[in-house]
């Protein structure tokens, strides 16, 4: 059986959604549960503005001081999307950051030794600053390339270790302890 290329990329990228989705509600699942005897109240504010501005104003002040495992089921299910995309969110950011910060480093080492090593273009009879700008801009172009390698690689490889660094927070109070 032979796909055409727009039905097998339609179908690549609609599998990689539902993947997406699942690892999305795993992770929504690992925080709800791990987050259980927390109230809204006393997550980090960054996820606590977010879930009070997806299920509005008046139904976050209602329940902001229960117990994440008290909400209603509909409000739970909700909250528990909100946690997992956070987290995943937080998963590419770190992903994107490292790879970003490993290249940039290697670019950056490469530019130096590529203009250490141009003056001797002017033996060859070429103009040293065409040859740099040009070699420049190859180095770049190759750089953004590795860039959206390493991202996909790393995305599609990540299996996580420290699970602390990655999971949605809760504000530290005297009253509250982390609950890890």
């Amino acid at each position: 059986m032979q796909m055409d290329q727009e039905s097998a990329q339609s179908g690549i990228l609609d599998h990689l959604e539902s993947a997406r989705r699942t690892v999305q509600e795993a992770w929504g699942l690992n925080e709800i549960t791990r987050l259980k005897e927390v109230q809204p109240s006393q997550l980090e504010s960054k996820l606590r503005d977010i879930i009070q501005e997806e299920i509005g104003e008046d139904i976050y002040n209602k329940y902001s001081q229960q117990n994440l495992e008290t909400l209603p089921e509909d409000l739970k299910e909700n909250v528990q999307d909100l946690l997992g995309r956070s987290v995943v969110s937080n998963i590419y950011r770190d992903l994107f950051l490292r790879v970003i910060s490993e290249l940039w480093v290697e670019y950056l080492t490469q530019m130096e030794a590529l203009r250490v090593a141009i003056g001797l273009e002017a033996y060859a009879q070429r103009d040293p600053l065409v040859q740099y700008k040009s070699r420049g801009f190859e180095m770049f172009q190759q750089l953004m390339e590795d860039m959206r390698i390493g991202v996909v690689n790393r995305i599609f490889t990540f299996q996580p270790r420290n699970l602390d660094r990655i999971q949605a927070g809760i504000e530290e109070s005297p009253a509250v302890q982390k609950t890890t």
